[in-house]
């Protein structure tokens, strides 16, 4: 019994008690901690021996999610399974609708590379607000005896080359995926009205992101991400059965010839870098309004299958244009389509408008990307103008003999005038044909027309002549 004159020395005993036991407890757990960290440091260690650990990024990255798709890789899920839905333009049912498709989460699945098996995951999440990121990055685990991660890498970026590069071959057939897309490509001054963001640490605002189709369209397109029920060529805007691109505006003769031209251009791309001759090609539309020149470009675009990068210079500066420039050669074979170039310059000089007193594009930043140091394979540029004489032949204008004056930048100039007999008369049968009787005095009446006038003159016949069969 603790004598009651040392009431206070006793309890500081107690408490010095309690204070050693809490000592030795925490001096135990944090031995253990210490013992359990070196143990895991070991196990990683010995297991990194058997199981190896490879970070694939960027387009690598995305090279891999493409080669390890199910249709062309043996894939066992393990975790949770993503699905998602966009509208598209669906072509067995001529309108847009909800398409479905399967994702990637971050959760790993298991799959066989020439029959070994490996861990794949995304490193980062690939799915924010529906959008998805290409710059994630991917992770695989492998037997490193059994697995050759090099070479791994270098199939998957082949494989994902050659489909990102396949356009319609020798024969015709068409491509697996769709490429025929238009990219509106403006300034970072427009980008409120493009859905840009707004710096959070000052008035300016961020540089818009060139999309010609959704991020998750696009993966759909490469074959990351993988379609419930369609297929990609279902997912591709296409004439008619039995039309063509250009049955709509039949062209005069000069304008086939140019068609066959950029047709032997595209399906020869090794003739040419064998000859040492750049692989790219620009032609100048010129005429006036409604006489088919944006008509055309957008016929030749979806006859071979190529995305149109159509760029607005008025809103650009010289930044603008460059990035949209480096992407559209990220996206070759492409066509960049320059229109209405007499309202931005007169010769050399800028008449676009100021927009927020921001500097706009300059003439030599235009011709520096066309033709400049920087290699422009795989472009087919194409330039319009509704007044000639407003252009620099810098540029590219017919010479006393009809010929481009700056051959490499636009190597063809191309005159759309007014629909000749012969044209009107191939329209006619098209869009008249349920009143033949009518085809010839249409075709008479059209005299001094352009392809569009004389377009709308032959759709409002047709449209009568329907209505009063149908009421």
């Amino acid at each position: 019994m603790i004598p009651p004159e040392f009431p206070q020395q006793a309890a500081q005993s107690a408490m010095m008690s309690k204070l050693t036991g809490a000592a030795w407890i925490t001096a135990g757990v944090a031995a253990v901690a210490a013992g359990w960290n070196y143990s895991r440091a070991f196990f990683h260690w010995a297991a990194s021996l058997f199981i190896g650990t490879a970070i694939l990024d960027g387009k690598t990255g995305e090279a891999v999610q493409f080669f390890c798709s199910p249709e062309r890789m043996k894939r066992w899920r393990i975790g949770t399974r993503y699905f998602g839905g966009i509208e598209s333009y669906v072509h067995p049912k001529r309108w847009t609708e909800v398409v479905g498709y399967e994702g990637t989460t971050t959760e790993p699945f298991l799959c066989f590379y020439n029959k070994h098996p490996m861990l794949v995951n995304l490193y980062n999440g690939p799915i924010s607000n529906g959008n998805y990121d290409g710059d994630q990055k991917i992770q695989i685990r492998y037997f490193r005896w059994f697995f050759d991660c090099d070479r791994f890498a270098v199939e998957a970026i082949e494989a994902f080359n050659t489909r990102q590069r396949t356009i319609k071959n020798g024969g015709g057939e068409a491509a697996p995926t769709r490429r025929f897309s238009i990219t509106r490509c403006t300034g970072s001054k427009f980008n409120f009205m493009d859905g840009g963001q707004k710096d959070s640490k000052s008035d300016s605002v961020m540089p818009h992101k060139i999309h010609s189709v959704s991020g998750v369209e696009s993966m759909i397109m490469s074959g990351v991400f993988r379609l419930l029920k369609w297929k990609c060529d279902d997912l591709k805007q296409k004439p008619e059965g039995g039309d063509t691109p250009f049955t709509g505006y039949p062209f005069p003769p000069s304008v086939q010839d140019a068609i066959k031209e950029i047709d032997m251009w595209l399906k020869h791309e090794k003739w040419f870098r064998s000859k040492s001759i750049p692989w790219r090609r620009g032609f100048l539309l010129h005429g006036q309004p409604g006489s088919g020149k944006t008509t055309l470009v957008r016929a030749l675009a979806m006859s071979f299958d190529l995305p149109i990068f159509a760029m607005d210079l008025s809103g650009m500066g010289n930044d603008d244009f460059v990035r949209s420039w480096e992407q559209a050669l990220s996206s070759t074979p492409c066509i960049v389509l320059i229109e209405d170039i007499d309202n931005v310059f007169h010769g050399r000089e800028f008449v676009g408008p100021d927009v927020m007193g921001k500097g706009h594009i300059t003439f030599d930043c235009l011709l520096n990307c066309i033709s400049g140091v920087k290699s422009a394979d795989g472009v087919f540029t194409v330039i319009t103008t509704n007044k000639l004489e407003h252009l620099d032949e810098a540029i590219g204008i017919p010479n006393k003999n009809g010929r481009s004056t700056r051959p490499g930048r636009l190597d063809r100039v191309i005159e759309l005038g007014l629909m000749r007999k012969e044209e009107r008369a191939i329209l006619a049968n098209h869009i008249l044909s349920d009143c033949p009787s009518k085809i010839a005095a249409t075709v008479k009446a059209g005299e001094g027309e352009t392809a569009a006038q004389f377009q709308s003159r032959c759709a409002d016949i047709a449209q009568a002549e329907f209505w009063s069969k149908a009421n």
